[in-house]
């Protein structure tokens, strides 16, 4: 569990600009991500809400909304909603591999392929951020690491980290009054339950 707690660090790190208030924070339903996550959000003073989908209307309610792509996705609804105010997370398998993002929200490029097992490349620091506060970065090779390959920067926002093989990792954009953030990273734990709540 110790490399899926620097995944869930860095997420935490998205809802920083909420400084001492917790956030509502809506949040996917995905048999991978979501009790762990929901459990660690919680177990920071957040309030979290599982959904299976959504509208822009019902997004109205939230403060931050993390996205997975295996889930229900509407672009227009999540656009909205970050272009209002709202703080957009969006995890891996969000980012093309089974919908697509649009405009101002499309941060990292369609992927070519998935791959697991293999070790980390290493992370080069493109920008600094209030994202990578109090977040260690793995070093290469210390770590069995999934990721999405192939994937791109699409210059639509602020690249802040990527995979020492060129691979896209982390970026961010202020769109409207609100904020999107992406991530390109899967943690493996040795016995490939990922994100196993116990």
């Amino acid at each position: 569990m110790f490399k899926i707690t620097r995944m869930h660090v860095a997420v935490v790190g998205a809802l920083a600009s909420f400084g001492a208030n917790a956030a509502n924070v809506g949040l996917t339903s995905n048999f991978w991500y979501t009790p762990t996550l929901a459990n660690n959000l919680i177990s920071q003073g957040h309030t979290v809400s599982v959904v299976n989908s959504y509208t822009a209307a019902s997004l109205s309610s939230f403060d931050a909304f993390i996205q997975d792509g295996n889930g229900h996705f509407d672009n227009a609804a999540l656009d909205s909603f970050v272009f209002q105010g709202g703080t957009l997370i969006q995890l891996p398998w969000s980012l093309g591999q089974t919908h697509s993002y649009s405009g101002a929200l499309n941060l990292i490029g369609t992927p070519n392929s998935i791959t697991y097992g293999s070790l980390n490349p290493g992370v080069t620091v493109l920008n600094s951020s209030y994202l990578l506060n109090g977040v260690t970065l793995p070093g290469a090779g210390a770590h069995t690491v999934g990721r999405e390959l192939g994937a791109d920067f699409t210059g639509t926002g602020n690249a802040i980290l990527e995979w020492n093989d060129g691979s896209a990792m982390l970026a961010d954009n202020s769109y409207g009054a609100g904020k999107v953030v992406a991530f390109n990273l899967h943690m493996i734990t040795s016995d490939a339950s990922p994100l196993d709540a116990a």
